[in-house]
């Protein structure tokens, strides 16, 4: 390793006997560090090697004592006197292809997420998810995260442009957290209205960021996601939700034989639907007739406020709603509720038509 050239203060000596911290800055001096350093700290940390001081024809070599244990716990994201420990990593490092591989390994992403930006961080430590990396580029960015950081964890710093090559944004914010997908059903909303919305078939993962946003803005007690939909942790669902992931109760991948008995009694089930008919299961003409027997109102006439505890169905734009969401509809006094539109428009994005829906809901719940 080449030589490290250090401006050393004359009480120098006397810090390096009592820890082994000192502040330095990277110039040609006379001074001159013989030996390996390890930076897990913002002002370096120096690790069995000597310190080699020249003032003329006088020399003197200091060697400061081995860390121990109180100075930096194992895995401990601070240090005593409240600075980041982290690592640091060159370009092309084999160490950044194995973090992340964690995560853009196909057979990997059902246990890992990862979130990009200070915002998306934030919210997950402040829901207490398990976080297994922080990467970052500029110190004082993530600096902003310590009050949230859990005891333990791994830090990494990284080159910008090796992070913006890993990155799924077109320029990175120059910090990425890898953390835990937490189990279904994890978060406990605060007092929640009586609202269930069911997203049937949804693909687009733009659309189920979207609906998480939606529900999480108008309060509802849970989301349901039928097998089928957009992963619930993908990077674009994560985005689009702006943390709604981590502020109200979501299901993954439920089967529909599931769905009912997650509905409290006396729910009342109804359906987002624009009187158009696109099955995904059971034919055509059987949903159809599945649908003929299901009345249809406009959403501005439902008496929101007495139907108990609210279930809003909305399907996927090109899958349209399924046999089952008609035949669970059905089963628990449901309607087919529509948004009258004009000049030709015959039909909603996903997210849009769903909050039309439900702050409709939540104006006659809260009124």
């Amino acid at each position: 390793m080449s030589d490290l050239f250090l401006r050393v203060k004359p009480t120098l000596y006397a810090q390096l006997r009592l820890r082994p911290r000192f502040s330095a800055t990277r110039q040609e001096s006379s001074h001159v560090y013989d030996g390996r350093v390890k930076a897990i700290g913002p002002d370096g940390w120096v690790s069995h090697a000597n310190l080699v001081i020249r003032s003329g024809s006088k020399t003197t070599v200091l060697t400061p004592r081995k860390p121990t244990k109180m100075d930096i716990q194992p895995g401990a994201l601070l240090d005593s006197e409240g600075n980041l420990v982290y690592t640091k990593m060159d370009n092309h490092d084999t160490r950044i292809t194995k973090i992340m591989s964690l995560v853009k390994t196909p057979s990997k992403t059902g246990q890992l997420m990862l979130l990009e930006g200070l915002r998306l961080i934030r919210e997950a430590l402040e829901a207490r998810c398990q976080m297994e990396y922080l990467l970052f580029s500029r110190l004082k960015e993530v600096s902003t995260l310590k009050p949230f950081l859990p005891s333990k964890g791994r830090l990494y710093k990284m080159p910008y442009r090796e992070m913006q090559v890993w990155s799924d944004l077109t320029t990175t914010p120059g910090v990425m957290g890898i953390f835990q997908i937490p189990l279904p059903g994890w978060v406990e909303a605060r007092h929640p209205l009586p609202i269930t919305v069911i997203c049937d078939n949804v693909r687009e993962p733009g659309n189920v960021g979207a609906i998480l946003r939606t529900c999480s803005g108008v309060g509802c007690y849970q989301v349901i996601l039928t097998k089928g939909c957009a992963h619930l942790w993908e990077s674009k669902v994560l985005r689009s939700a702006c943390g709604a992931h981590f502020r109200v109760k979501t299901t993954p991948n439920l089967q529909w034989e599931k769905i009912a008995e997650q509905l409290p009694p006396g729910a009342h089930v109804f359906i987002a639907d624009n009187n158009s008919v696109s099955a995904t299961s059971g034919g055509v003409k059987s949903v159809r007739e599945l649908a003929a027997n299901i009345p249809v109102l406009s959403y501005s006439a439902v008496n929101f406020k007495g139907a108990g505890h609210v279930v809003l169905v909305i399907g996927g734009e090109t899958e349209g709603v399924s046999a089952e969401a008609y035949n669970l509809a059905s089963r628990f006094n449901g309607a087919r509720i529509n948004v009258p539109l004009s000049n030709g428009v015959d039909s909603l994005n996903s997210g849009t038509a769903l909050g039309v829906v439900a702050f409709e809901v939540k104006r006659q719940l809260t009124k």
